[in-house]
């Protein structure tokens, strides 16, 4: 005699293993499809498959066609549609958006999703999840939550606070400026970092210790033109700094508050504030050289 109620359990059983590596399969399969969107560098290029031929987004699709809760593919998705979007393509990025949102469904400490929602809502907008509406600034709260370590977090929120704003982390109490020197005890190569530190910074102001030293508020700008000597509005700035008879040495040379605006302009012709700047520092019947030009006031 045949033990029926043996037969059903041994088929329930068999059943589930079919299940199971049905399910192993397709997440195997949805892995190499994504493995295969992010080897490919350029938005546009296109990779042959089965005589087929599979875009990066295709290639994410792909991957969410087997697995719908595959966290990094839905996040790769989002980022490859808002980085096309435009002001024509306004619908690509608001898909991207979506996209964010269902990684952080899946993941709600996906780090990288709640900064790519704070990058990608304008000012003024929020996104819903959880039942909460989420402002920008709040993404990057967020992400810094989830992720301490992101340097552009920490910047990017700092750029949204008000002069008086603190942001409570830990128990520990964050400024404007505390948020910046933050960013750079993670990276002191974030020029934006130096620069918005600086520009929030009073003349006799010193950070707190960054990396064993602490830096004025020119010091801050020199940094930052280390990191990016071809940027001529940090040389404006720098020139605001500088007393008019005071000097600062950058890669050997002692630099003067005239000098600074006469590298402004060299760098940037259309620079109407520097050009007025360097003017007043010219004393009639005197000269400055711009670039290789020697110019009267």
């Amino acid at each position: 005699q045949v033990d029926l109620e043996a037969a059903a359990t041994r088929a329930k059983e068999h059943a589930e293993e079919l299940d199971a590596a049905a399910k192993e399969s397709a997440a195997l399969e949805a892995i190499a499809w994504f493995k295969l969107g992010t080897s490919m560098r350029e938005e546009a290029s296109t990779f042959l498959v089965n005589g087929v031929r599979h875009s990066i987004q295709q290639c994410y699709e792909n991957a969410l066609k087997l697995d719908p809760e595959y966290v990094d593919a839905l996040y790769n998705l989002g980022t490859v549609l808002v980085s096309r979007s435009s002001s024509r393509m306004k619908k690509e990025k608001l898909r991207g958006v979506e996209y964010f949102v269902k990684a952080l469904e899946c993941n709600p400490e996906y780090a990288d999703a709640w900064f790519s929602l704070g990058t990608n809502l304008c000012e003024g907008e929020t996104i819903a999840f959880n039942g909460t509406h989420f402002t920008p600034q709040q993404c990057f709260e967020e992400t810094i939550k989830t992720n301490p370590n992101d340097n552009r977090a920490w910047v990017n929120y700092a750029n949204r606070m008000a002069p008086f704003d603190v942001l409570t982390l830990y128990d520990i109490d964050y400024d404007k400026k505390a948020c910046y020197e933050e960013a750079l005890m993670i990276n002191d190569q974030d020029v934006v970092a130096w620069i918005n530190l600086a520009c929030n910074m009073e003349p006799d102001d010193i950070t707190g210790v960054l990396h064993g030293s602490t830096y004025s508020q020119i010091q801050c700008f020199l940094q930052a033109l280390i990191l990016q000597p071809e940027a001529a509005w940090m040389w404006e700035r720098l020139g605001v700094a500088l007393a008019p008879d005071e000097t600062v040495k950058f890669q050997d040379a002692e630099l003067t508050q005239q000098e600074c605006f006469a590298k402004t302009v060299t760098l940037d012709p259309y620079h109407t504030t520097a050009w007025k700047r360097l003017a007043s520092t010219v004393e009639a019947g005197t000269h400055v050289f711009v670039g290789r030009t020697e110019l009267a006031r």
